[in-house]
């Protein structure tokens, strides 16, 4: 313990000895035109993702996104949004195995070779000049994101089904703001580009656009057969004003494999490509056509991971004359710099890039495997024509895995993933049988007349693969569509992807035959057992993870959650199949470069503290000796959820809380009791509607008719408590006494479910189900000593303290050592304790008197995260070690003084 008068001695090593300085990995040596320098303070509005702040990293491959051309973060250009991950794999480890990658898009503009690319020169902006024309997220089960098969997904009631995508506009002119949209997986960003802006025009003088519009939509899940990719969706449209002829899309990737921060990651990049079939979960074969690169020595085994990108879906034409044959990679190349285009160096124009994008072909430069700086650039093509205001619909993929097995088993988890689901929604059993998943019409062809015999559909077969090997002169040949196979609609479903069934099944075209197959053999077939309806980008997932707050207290963290996943139904069987609630914490955190708290720890970090479950069984048949045995088992530990129960303090009568929230009891009652609010459900966030604006900056439907809400906005997080409590919502608290002062600690809340059989009507539980990923729910914090009371002062007196004391590099390390970054220089620092229950300010001088820096500290607050994660509150405070002037400290003794604005406390100096 420490007297009033006691020196603060921070015996502080200089930080070439102590602190770990912030290297980079080379940068990649390109020759051609420099990026675009997008300055943050330019664009004030904020349109520009700029700083890093959208990164996928609910999944083990965490990446940066912006809208204006990169994916990836350029780590170690010391630009704004170079400290976020950028392709790390696993997450949180601060391995990296993509620099910068982007899109690139090549067309014949009045016969002349154009190329529009993302990276490394950014040819496709959002637009500065609106600010709304930013990245906007989203995730599936959020506010006007549903989509079949939930029941709700005509989230507006207009008869249009996502009419209304998420960009802050009311697309569909109905005085609503995306109110319905699909929201596709754990996490889902939202950009639109364009490259004919003025700013592009502006920065890049030789670059003549192709006039395109593109509309990035990028997604990212959890669980473990889904979170090692990132799919991408893209809709590119011709807002020029004359047609685009064979165009071309492509991927550009330059990877730098390695951990950030160590340098010569660049030069030993080997790449390659893949292209044949993989056998996937649901034991079907799954077409595979990846270009992927890996680190050649494995850097020491810190990156023995793989990287590729793949094409998911483009139009297809079996003729080739308008599009690709399948979907596939047509043309391949690997480059490097410092060398000629000729030589195989970079490309420096349009002319070269269209050359690369359109040549079919594999660059056989990686064969035999050689490391180089290598850049990668994939592309399918070419697509005929683009006409004015025509949308070519393109969707790819970046996988990770360990080694080149692993990366193609998650390619195939991947495609999958992309595959979707197929469903009964006309409810008609005749449809969606025997393979066939399409219905087409007489309508669309020719006269659109089902009576005329020279209707075009009537040479169509309904398989077209039972023509296979069959000539037209012989008589095996099927027949094709007749008349009276038609429906009275004039329409008739038929088997259009066929030839993709029978790469998915080896060769077996036997879809047609399901009633001979048992169900775990139709996997590849599509429009079987009734379902003809396709949804794509749809998995099944664990229950959505609850909201979650921590408070943290002296030597103590409260984990406080709710019960939305036992409310939410599961996206595919749209019932509630909740089992447990799953307690995770992260120790040890030492944040790697490229780390962030916002983006978690890596997932080994992980340990699971906890777990509660409802109380239920499942029925266990064994077969003995011939007889069989039915026996109830419990599913899991049947803790039941009372045990973890919590009220919140505005319902605890005797509470100050009670008496304070009485009015807002009142008002949402009267909200939620309005017919006209009748849809303001437990599923619903309180945030977009019980407020005076929604998000948008919109006056909410509910401020319209009772604008006394505004009365509620300094207290809001009490309308959503009553919101949440009346309509149902239970709430629920683990309390972790395990945890020490001033130790930084990661906790997740998530949820499982359980296998379920619904094949009777009722579900019923089989077994244990899906468990959700700590890595997609989770908060930071740092327990914290309780300031000292004024009574306490009065009987005990002062006892603040400083720890660790001395500050040696041992100390520091064994308390609080991070990796440094660019707001934390030093990564290390030490703890003020029991400090006043008072606003104060902690003066830092040396011995000579000189002021070193100084720290507001609010001891009348338990919980102020600032964004270190640590925060100056409760009863402690911390420092850095970085003086006022934003200078590391150097070696020697300090002195501090504390002063209380309340006059209960005296000043203290130490």
């Amino acid at each position: 313990m420490f007297g009033r008068q006691q020196i603060f001695a921070v015996l502080l090593v200089v930080a070439g000895a102590v602190l770990c300085g912030q290297g980079g990995p080379a940068q990649a040596a390109y020759q051609g035109v420099e990026p675009l320098d997008l300055h943050q303070d330019k664009y004030s509005s904020g349109t520009f993702a700029l700083d890093g702040e959208f990164v996928h990293n609910v999944g083990e491959l965490q990446m940066n996104i912006t809208n204006w051309g990169l994916i990836g973060s350029r780590p170690g250009s010391g630009a704004n949004y170079s400290d976020a991950p950028s392709a790390m794999w696993p997450a949180g480890s601060g391995v990296e195995y993509l620099w910068a990658g982007g899109l690139w898009l090549g067309a014949l503009k009045n016969g002349v070779p154009l190329v529009t690319t993302g990276q490394f020169t950014p040819e496709m902006l959002a637009n500065p000049d609106d600010p709304l024309d930013t990245i906007w997220e989203s995730f599936q089960g959020a506010i006007g994101g549903a989509r079949y098969p939930d029941p709700g997904e005509d989230d507006d009631g207009d008869g249009l089904i996502n009419e209304d995508p998420i960009n802050g506009l009311d697309d569909d002119i109905d005085g609503k703001i995306d109110e319905d949209f699909a929201a596709i997986g754990n996490q889902m960003f939202r950009a639109v580009m364009r490259d004919n802006t003025a700013l592009v025009i502006e920065s890049f003088p030789e670059h003549e656009p192709l006039n395109l519009r593109i509309v990035q939509n990028s997604h990212a899940w959890e669980g473990d057969s889904v979170d090692d990719f990132i799919g991408f969706q893209y809709q590119i449209t011709n807002i020029g004003v004359q047609p685009l002829q064979d165009m071309y899309v492509g991927f550009f990737a330059d990877c730098d494999i390695g951990p950030r921060g160590q340098g010569g990651v660049a030069e030993d990049d080997v790449q390659g490509w893949f292209d044949g079939a993989v056998r996937a979960a649901d034991n079907s074969q799954v077409p595979i056509t990846i270009a992927y690169m890996y680190d050649d020595d494995g850097d020491g085994g810190l990156a023995p991971g793989y990287f590729g990108i793949m094409f998911l879906d483009h139009p297809i034409d079996p003729t080739g004359e308008e599009a690709p044959v399948r979907v596939a990679i047509t043309s391949y190349n690997a480059f490097a710099g410092n060398q000629p285009f000729e030589r195989g160096g970079d490309p420096n124009n349009d002319a070269e890039r269209y050359q690369l994008l359109s040549t079919p072909g594999f660059d056989m430069a990686g064969t035999p495997a050689r490391a180089n700086d290598f850049r990668i650039l994939l592309a399918t093509g070419p697509f005929a024509s683009i006409d004015v205001d025509e949308t070519l619909d393109f969707s790819a993929c970046m996988v990770a895995g360990l080694g080149l097995n692993g990366l193609l088993q998650h390619a195939a988890d991947a495609a999958l993933t992309y595959y979707g689901a197929f469903f009964d929604k006309d409810l008609d059993p005749s449809t969606g049988i025997g393979g066939r998943e399409d219905e087409i019409c007489a309508s669309e062809f020719g006269s659109g007349s089902a009576t005329d015999i020279n209707n075009p559909i009537f040479s169509i077969f309904v398989n077209p693969c039972d023509t296979l090997g069959l000539s037209s002169g012989g008589g095996g040949m099927p027949p094709t569509i007749d008349p009276s196979d038609l429906d009275d609609d004039g329409c008739i479903y038929v088997n259009s992807d066929c030839f993709f069934e029978l790469a998915r099944r080896g060769g077996r075209n036997d879809c047609a035959l399901e009633a001979t197959l048992a169900p775990e053999e139709l996997g590849g077939c599509t429009g079987v057992q009734g379902k003809e309806f396709s949804v794509r980008w749809l998995v099944g997932l664990a229950p959505v993870a609850p909201d979650m707050r921590l408070w943290q207290t002296d030597n103590r963290m409260h984990v406080f959650w709710n019960s939305m996943s036992q409310i939410i139904p599961d996206v595919r069987l749209q019932e509630i199949d909740f089992e447990s609630y799953r307690l995770w914490r992260a120790d040890g955190w030492d944040r790697p470069f490229g780390a962030s708290i916002d983006n978690g720890p890596e997932a080994t970090q992980w340990s699971l503290i906890a777990e509660f479950d409802v109380v239920n069984f499942f029925e266990d048949r064994r077969e003995i000796d011939g007889q069989v045995l039915v026996e109830d088992l419990p599913l899991g530990a049947n803790t039941g959820l009372d045990v973890i129960g919590y009220v919140p303090q505005a319902y605890v009568p005797g509470t100050p809380e009670f008496d304070e929230s009485a009015d807002a009891k009142v008002f949402v009652t009267t909200v939620l009791e309005d017919p006209e609010f009748v849809f303001l459900n437990a599923t619903l966030d309180p945030g977009e509607f019980m407020r005076y604006k929604d998000s948008n900056g919109q006056i909410t439907a509910v401020a319209a008719k009772y604008p006394q809400i505004r009365d509620f906005e300094g207290s809001y997080d009490t309308i959503d408590t009553v919101y949440w409590v009346e309509n149902g919502v239970d709430f629920f608290e683990y309390v972790d006494n395990t945890v020490f002062n001033g130790i930084a600690y990661f906790y997740s809340v998530t949820a499982t479910d359980f296998m379920a059989d619904a094949s009777t009507g009722e579900l019923a539980a089989i077994g244990p189900g899906l468990s959700g990923d700590p890595q997609s729910n989770f908060d930071f914090a740092v327990p914290r000593f309780d300031a000292q009371s004024a009574e306490e002062r009065a009987d005990l007196g002062q006892n603040i303290f400083v720890f660790p004391n001395p500050a040696t590099r041992e100390s520091l390390a064994e308390f609080s050592q991070f990796n440094p970054n660019g707001d934390d220089p030093t990564g290390v620092r030490v703890m003020f304790a029991n400090l006043p229950a008072s606003q104060n300010t902690i003066s830092i001088y040396t011995l000579a008197g000189d002021l070193v820096d100084t720290i507001e500290h609010h001891g009348t607050l338990q919980d102020c995260p600032d964004e270190s994660g640590f925060g100056d509150c409760g009863g402690s405070a911390f420092w850095n070690l970085v003086s006022r002037n934003g200078q590391e400290v150097v070696s020697g003794i300090y002195l501090y003084s504390v002063e209380s604005a309340d006059p209960a406390f005296d000043r203290v100096v130490g």
